[in-house]
């Protein structure tokens, strides 16, 4: 479900805002062919180190970031691989380290427990911010279909179509939230910069 996840959400960035030289994939299959031409379109694998790196040195010379962060989760913080986990704190720094003057940010989260990280995630003075997580701080996640439907696959599917990633949050919080039934899956989004969605 992760896999299919990532590889929607890789292609659809592609398609509607960015070339293959504006996006950074971390994924543990080094060799992953996301779009099928032929050529692994893997950056590095997903580790600390890494997401440091790719928030704080490869995207320095651009003014607007999006980071999307899609996987299992243990306590609110996300799994990268088999001994390192993200936690909001780490994110914070690293996402304040690249947004030291006029930079936008946008943040994803799609795991269990994701709406976890939003308290730490409020931007500097005077920066812009979004931070959209799939569930509340104590929710779970609805992956049918292995990650088919999902709270990515709607609203990533109203990105494609051309939406706002407001416009496209007001869609699938919704749908997300019916689909889930009594686990009340419900998505969150902060850009007022408060920690609180």
């Amino acid at each position: 479900a992760i896999d299919n996840m990532a590889r929607q959400v890789f292609l659809t960035l592609r398609d509607r805002w960015f070339d293959g030289a504006s996006l950074y994939y971390m994924n543990a299959d080094a060799g992953q062919d996301a779009d099928g031409d032929g050529s692994g379109d893997v950056d590095s694998p997903p580790t600390l180190s890494n997401l440091d790196s790719a928030i704080t040195s490869w995207a320095s010379q651009t003014d607007k970031l999006t980071v999307y962060l899609i996987g299992d989760s243990v306590n609110g913080t996300l799994i990268l691989n088999d001994t390192e986990v993200l936690d909001g704190q780490s994110l914070s720094v690293w996402l304040n380290r690249f947004q030291t003057d006029e930079r936008f940010v946008n943040v994803i989260a799609e795991f269990p427990r994701s709406g976890e990280m939003t308290r730490w995630l409020t931007a500097p003075q005077g920066m812009k911010r979004v931070v959209v997580t799939s569930t509340q701080a104590d929710g779970t996640c609805l992956w049918a279909q292995d990650g088919g439907f999902s709270f990515s696959s709607v609203f990533m599917s109203h990105i494609l179509d051309g939406l706002s990633i407001g416009r496209a949050f007001d869609r699938a919080r919704p749908a997300i939230e019916t689909a889930s039934g009594d686990a009340n899956q419900v998505a969150q989004l902060d850009d007022s910069g408060n920690g609180i969605s």
